[in-house]
């Protein structure tokens, strides 16, 4: 990875690469956009153009011509290489445990960065999903922000902005990125009803791009569409945690079925379906159902996508969740 494969980013990334280039780097980023669409990778990269020891000249076509240049960070020497494992001393990388940034996770990081570097003139710590800090671990890690150890920086991300405790944004230098375009993930020979799927983040086209994955949705799409039986949706799961990913995938596609069947009654429009390779199911099905009915199903949906936020009985979920497609074999 380097930063030159960051899909359709290239104001956050000129803006990081001039700060690196003159050593005017912000103690405190906050990067904020939509999920899937490079902000950790950026983190990163930057991370390794602080610590980067390599030279290694590349050749790179400009105007149809071959010219050599140095590819900085070289994503070669042994600092590029630990970072990019997340297996750098010096680099650290903290994510929500249960959707849920505690006071312990921020008392440790806190530990960490008032230590000096083990082998590196500084030290970074990438925060992923900020806005799940919890009001104490805000507070905690804001008297880091106003007092920053010499030689640290900090970068967090985050898809919802509006979340973030508005004291830990005025401490940062706010990095905003954007969903990727359509043409740019055709570019990248990405299938069609996967574009749609992605809505602009190349995490999410990788993500519906594993064959597993797409197993599963071609189960709940088919128990949504073509009356399937409800028992083949149902996943074996090795820990609560991924039972509660799984059933928030089929909440999300179940929710994202819908939202077709409702833009197909509204506008016939092929292209602005999501599930575009169900298309034909979707017309033949979206007649049974009267808009209002779709919007019901719709909110049904969306309650039980909260309540998994707030620990809700799987088991209960689950019966609900069945309980709402067996009424849709019972739709003339």
């Amino acid at each position: 990875m380097s930063f030159s494969n960051i899909l359709a980013q290239q104001t956050a990334v000129w803006l990081f690469k001039k700060a690196l280039q003159e050593e005017k780097l912000a103690h405190a980023y906050l990067l904020t956009g939509p999920d899937g669409v490079g902000k950790r990778t950026l983190a990163k990269e930057t991370a390794k153009g602080l610590n980067c020891r390599g030279d290694y000249p590349q050749l790179e076509t400009q105007n149809s011509e071959l010219k050599t240049e140095v590819i900085w960070p070289c994503d070669r020497c042994r600092e590029c290489r630990l970072i990019e494992s997340d297996q750098y001393a010096d680099v650290m990388v903290l994510t929500p445990e249960n959707k849920s940034l505690k006071i312990e996770t921020i008392r440790r990081l806190q530990r960490a960065v008032a230590l000096k570097p083990y082998e590196s003139h500084f030290r970074v710590a990438i925060i992923q999903d900020v806005d799940q800090l919890t009001p104490d671990a805000a507070h905690a890690f804001l008297k880091t922000l106003e007092e920053p150890p010499q030689g640290v920086f900090f970068f967090l991300t985050t898809q919802y902005r509006e979340r973030v405790f508005a004291t830990i944004q005025s401490r940062c230098q706010v990095v905003f990125m954007k969903a990727i375009p359509k043409q740019i993930l055709e570019q990248k020979m990405i299938p069609r009803p996967i574009i749609s799927l992605a809505q602009g983040s190349f995490g999410r086209a990788s993500y519906w791009m594993d064959p597993e994955i797409g197993e599963r949705r071609k189960k709940i799409l088919s128990a949504l569409f073509l009356n399937h039986p409800l028992d083949d949706i149902n996943e074996k799961a090795s820990s609560k945690e991924e039972e509660r990913l799984l059933m928030e995938e089929k909440l999300l596609l179940l929710e994202s079925g819908f939202r077709d069947l409702i833009v197909w009654k509204k506008t016939k429009e092929e292209s602005l379906l999501i599930h575009w390779d169900y298309r034909e199911h979707i017309k033949n099905f979206a007649p049974r159902f009267g808009i209002n009915e779709l919007e019901d199903k719709i909110i049904s949906l969306e309650r039980l996508t909260q309540g998994l936020d707030r620990s809700a009985n799987l088991k209960l979920t689950q019966a609900v969740l069945e309980l709402e497609l067996a009424s849709l074999t019972k739709a003339e």
